[in-house]
């Protein structure tokens, strides 16, 4: 999974499965190459103001089976979506610094498996759809809030959730 920030400084890889093999080139770049101890997953990021992309930071343990990576409409935070992650917060979402993926800022929890992440243009929310519920969630403190949707809200089979460029509605 690739992304690119919104002030186009830094490029993202979520890279999956790095495990397989002995050694193997994984990221964008020919010189990112992870030997595979006990490493699935990893998450680069990359300056890409010069002539030529140059690694800055990367994550060997941003999670497990990478199924996006979300850059906040702000460029100062990247959410790794996974499909799992441990200690102590399965299938948690996690969120690093931009510019250094290796710190962590926050993480979105609740033990269920994951879809989509958004983040609101404006407002310090994330929205998280999965299957039946969508979650919405504090976006610098992790707190969910369960007061921001309808409790009357009938859902189904949610895998995404986006808000509109103008933060309103939830689509």
């Amino acid at each position: 999974w690739v992304a690119a920030d919104p002030t186009g400084h830094y490029l993202f890889a979520g890279v999956k499965d790095t495990a397989l093999g002995l050694a193997r080139v994984d990221g964008p770049m020919p010189t990112d190459v992870f030997k595979p101890e006990f490493r699935i997953d990893v998450l680069l990021c990359y300056d890409i103001r010069g002539a030529a992309p140059r690694r800055l930071s990367y994550n060997p343990a941003p999670g497990v089976n990478c199924r996006n990576v979300v850059i906040s409409p702000d460029g100062r935070q990247v959410a790794y979506v996974g499909g799992g992650w441990s200690p102590g917060f399965k299938y948690a979402v996690r969120t690093f610094e931009a510019d250094n993926v290796a710190k962590d800022i926050v993480h979105y929890a609740d033990g269920a498996p994951r879809g989509e992440l958004s983040f609101h243009p404006m407002v310090d929310l994330v929205a998280i759809p999965n299957g039946d519920n969508v979650w919405i969630y504090g976006r610098k403190t992790g707190k969910k809030l369960s007061d921001r949707l309808p409790s009357d809200l009938a859902l189904k089979s949610v895998s995404h959730a986006m808000f509109t460029p103008a933060g309103n509605p939830l689509l």
